[in-house]
Parts: structure tokens; C-alpha cells; sequence
């Protein structure tokens, strides 16, 4: 039996949490007895060993020395063997140079996953656009998130392409109430947020409706997971509070998450509905409600779009709602917590989605 051999190449500087779906394809692909792995990134950030996995490192080299250097090892792979498709995850605009080199001087297929583009601000200007258009129009093949996006950036749909919804990862993204990370104290309620604190977020808002929230309850602890630019902005209007209701750790491995979320009692996924966050992936979405977790979250297309069975949503994040919103969920623990928000999730899973990839190969 041949085995078919794909290269993944990710070159952005690190893997942000938008971006593990490089380690998800390797993980479960190379299971397959019929295909061979290979991997060129800047960093490993999961342990995804297997005998049909080569992980090929790179250490931080500036874009066009990664572009050089990545060309070479794929000469030198497909010299020794055949390579069937090279797959470009999370790219800097640059290396489509890399994808038209693979394509026309090694005579290789290339496919483009459009989805781990950090879809926000950086897919409105029009030079974005038309990168991505050039990385479509030079590969063999294209992933998208949803059909919206093919539509928003008006994508050839006569090429062939795969739709393959947000996912998580069943073997570590699953309910488990022994975790207990926080020392949760009897009747207290730990809401968590996981992701980036930059500015655009608009977490100062979500923070004060908070703030107002612990005047008329003190019961309730806020944590915060990640550091980014604005960490002490948000310490600063916090600063009445710090350490007592509100906390802020620093970012942890992927592989952690998943304690940090069966430790909480409610997950906030807070992006507001501005053209930076509109279309962005949901991933945290996804990965709280594998956890079995009730979230607050707000109706930004792609949210709303794959959770529009979800009945809690903030329609509108400005500081009023959200301070309902969040009395809400505080008044009606019990009653949320009883809800299987697992279910509503399950065809997110690698376990059934990479079925496509193995089809789209």
C-alpha cells in the first residue's frame, strides 16, 4: 500500500490558539496507516508523536529566510519521496512566494486552509483580500470555516474546496468535575475568560458591568487567562478588586485549557461586533461547550452562526445588557448547569471532521 505524503507548513512567528489546527491535522492524520506527516513550523506547542509523523522545526528565522529554507526541505522531501500535497496553515502574506514556488519549480499540489487565517481586521483591507485570493487562485485546493466566508471574500467556488466547521479535540476537551484549579470556596461562582486582553476586545466593558455585579454580590470571581498588550490597562480599572474578585494569570499551554475550564463555573467568550472580531473563529466557543459549560457569549456572525441553537446570547455588548446578562447567569446557576451543552457540540469533533480532510485528500 503507498502511503500518501503531506507537508504542513504554518509560518507565522508562534502558534497562537487560532492556530493549533496544524497540531489537530498532524495528531489525526498520521493515524491513518495510508498517509505520512511532515510538519515545518516555528514551534511545537503539543505533543502529537507518532511513527507517521516527522516533525520538522524551525527555529525563529525572519519571513523570507523561513520561505528560503522551508523551499529546500521540501525540494530535499520530495526528492527521496514523492510528496502528494503541501497544506499552508496561518500564513504571513509573504509566503505565497513558498506556495507558487512549490506549485511551479517542484510541480506539487498545494492546499490552502483559509480558515486558520486570523480572520478579523486582517480580512478587511483590500491587500489582505487579495493575498488571499492569490493563495487560493495559486492552490490546488481550498478549507474554509463556513460558506460566509467563501462569500465575503468572494472565492472561486468552481475550484475545489472543503467546508470544515470549527473543532475541538474529544480527548482532552470533555467534561470533568474532579478539576479544581481555583480552590473554589462554597457559593462561590468562578466565571473564566480565555483568550487575548488586546484592546479592540472591549473587556473594559465586560469588566466594569462586572465590577457592578460584585457590589450586589460578592460571591462571584472573575479570572482571567492569557496576557497580551493591555493586561494593565485592564488591572488598572480592576485595581479596586485585584486579587480579591478579579484575577489574571498568565497564558497557559493548550494541553492546560481544559483544567482551566473544569475548574469554572462559567466561561465568557466576549467579542464584540466589530469589523476586527466579526468573523473570527470561535474557538474558545466551542472548546467550553465541549467541557459541558454554560458561556456568555456574544452574537458575532461566526458565533451566531455555528451556536444559533444557543439561547443565552448577549445581542448587544454594550455595558447595560452585559451587566444583565451577567446577573442572569449568576440568579440561574443551578438551572444552567443542568442544561448538556456537550450534545450540541459533538459534531465539532476531530474524531468525525477529520474524515474530511482524509477525503478533500
Amino acid at each position: 500500500m503507498k502511503k500518501k505524503t503531506i507537508v504542513f507548513v504554518q509560518n507565522i512567528e508562534y502558534p497562537q490558539q487560532w492556530a493549533v489546527d496544524i497540531f489537530y491535522y498532524s495528531k489525526y492524520l498520521s493515524k491513518y496507516e495510508d498517509i505520512k506527516v511532515k510538519v515545518i513550523v516555528s514551534k511545537i506547542n503539543e505533543n502529537i508523536s507518532n511513527k507517521n509523523l516527522e516533525i520538522i522545526e524551525l527555529w525563529k528565522i525572519n519571513y523570507f529566510l523561513f520561505i528560503i529554507k522551508s523551499f529546500f526541505i521540501i525540494k530535499r522531501i520530495n526528492k527521496n519521496e514523492k510528496i502528494d500535497y503541501v497544506y499552508f496553515f496561518a500564513q504571513n502574506p509573504f509566503s505565497v512566494l513558498l506556495q507558487f514556488f512549490v506549485k511551479y519549480l517542484l510541480n506539487i499540489k498545494t492546499i490552502y486552509d483559509v480558515v486558520s487565517w486570523p480572520i478579523g481586521k486582517w480580512i478587511i483591507p483590500f491587500i489582505s483580500k487579495i493575498t488571499i485570493k492569490l493563495w487560493v487562485y495559486f492552490s490546488y485546493k481550498y478549507v474554509v470555516l463556513d460558506k460566509w466566508l467563501i462569500e465575503k471574500l468572494n472565492l472561486s467556488k468552481n475550484k475545489n474546496h472543503e467546508i470544515i466547521p470549527m473543532w475541538y479535540d474529544e480527548e482532552i476537551f470533555i467534561e470533568n468535575k474532579n478539576i479544581n484549579l481555583f480552590n473554589k470556596k462554597q457559593n462561590k461562582i468562578i466565571f473564566t475568560y480565555i483568550w487575548t486582553l488586546n484592546i479592540e476586545r472591549n473587556l473594559d466593558i465586560f469588566i466594569q458591568a462586572f465590577i457592578e455585579n460584585i457590589k450586589i454580590n460578592n460571591n462571584i470571581k472573575l479570572y482571567f487567562i492569557w496576557s497580551w498588550t493591555w493586561e494593565e490597562r485592564l488591572k488598572n480599572i480592576s485595581k479596586n478588586y485585584l486579587d480579591k474578585n478579579i484575577f489574571f494569570l498568565w497564558k497557559k499551554e493548550h494541553r492546560e485549557i481544559p483544567g482551566y475550564i473544569n475548574s469554572s463555573d462559567i466561561l465568557v467568550s466576549y467579542i464584540p461586533k466589530i469589523v476586527y472580531f466579526e468573523y473570527q473563529p470561535p474557538t474558545k466557543l466551542i472548546e467550553y461547550v465541549a467541557c459541558n459549560k454554560p458561556v456568555i457569549v456574544t452574537n458575532t456572525i461566526a458565533q451566531s452562526e455555528i451556536m444559533s441553537w444557543y439561547e443565552f446570547l448577549i445581542h448587544r455588548d454594550d455595558f447595560e445588557s452585559t451587566i444583565e446578562k451577567i446577573q442572569y447567569f449568576i440568579e440561574n446557576i443551578e438551572d444552567l448547569k443542568k442544561n448538556n451543552y456537550s450534545e450540541l457540540v459533538e459534531k465539532f469533533s476531530w474524531e468525525k471532521l477529520v474524515g474530511k480532510i482524509v477525503n478533500l485528500l
